[in-house]
């Protein structure tokens, strides 16, 4: 067979924290020695079968670790939602006892960002009744806030807009998106 050495192992000296010559060719020789086996050994099915289970294991173990990861991420992501849709349900009814009908917006994008900073923006439907909840506002303003402590969140970090769907039509052309970033 070609290129097959012969693999011995150098003897081994005693070390005494000098660097010596007979040292350094002492460690090249183990290295030699290591090389030349892993030359001759590759070459055989079962080093192939235990290179081939050790990649497999680094594989799902890989998997293993970003499914996790990714996991976290979306667990973190679905309570932040869960808990957004829970503070809407809240605000609707508590502005719903003031007026006939009302929707609640909050921020785009609010369950993948930081929920220290939310605003929910209460649409009503006539200006009157938006209207009629900024005279309201420091007492519904604080019944809100207590709300949103219940919740999980603080009260200054969060922010609460009133407008009317017959304002947004009139000044925007229809589109909430240019009332509330326009």
């Amino acid at each position: 067979m070609e290129g097959l050495c012969r693999c011995r192992m150098p003897q081994r000296l005693r070390v005494t924290g000098e660097t010596s010559p007979s040292i350094q060719q002492s460690r090249s020789g183990i290295v030699r020695y290591f090389a030349c086996s892993i030359q001759q050994s590759w070459n055989t099915p079962a080093f192939w079968r235990k290179l081939l289970l050790v990649i497999t294991l680094v594989i799902i173990l890989a998997v293993i670790v970003l499914g996790a990861i990714i996991g976290t991420i979306l667990l973190k992501i679905v309570r932040r939602w869960m808990r957004i849709r829970h503070a809407k349900r809240e605000i609707a009814l508590l502005v719903g006892l003031r007026v006939a009908s009302v929707r609640v917006f909050s921020t785009p994008g609010a369950s993948l960002m930081n929920l220290g900073r939310m605003t929910f923006i209460i649409a009503t439907n006539t200006d009157e009744e938006a209207e009629a909840l900024r005279k309201d506002y420091p007492r519904l303003y604080s019944q809100l806030c207590e709300a949103m402590t219940q919740i999980g969140y603080s009260s200054p970090d969060v922010q609460f807009h009133v407008e009317s769907q017959e304002t947004v039509d009139r000044e925007f052309g229809g589109s909430w998106n240019q009332a509330v970033w326009g």
